[in-house]
């Protein structure tokens, strides 16, 4: 998680790496979540977006999404985790 205090307020970020084939057949799916309690997770709408390409291994990138005030069950996010799913 990053923290930004640029700006009128505080922006709040997930950042996670992922492979560059994210989401091609064979590869992985990379599926942001956030909860309120550990029990209950929502998938992010948000496409998440490239912060960085490793130079080390070209095959990883790193990416981060925007962290959500808010559940859709009107909770405070406090949790973050990444859902991980091969793709067929």
């Amino acid at each position: 998680m990053t923290v930004d205090f640029s700006g009128d307020g505080v922006d709040f970020t997930g950042v996670f790496v992922r492979r560059d084939d994210a989401g091609q057949s064979g590869s992985l799916s990379y599926t942001a979540q956030f909860s309120s309690d550990l029990v209950t997770w929502f998938d992010s709408s948000d496409t998440p977006t490239v912060v960085a390409d490793s130079s080390a291994n070209a095959d990883y990138e790193v990416v981060e999404v925007a962290y959500p005030f808010f559940t859709p069950d009107g909770k405070k996010a406090r949790y973050f985790r990444v859902l991980v799913e091969s793709v067929e």
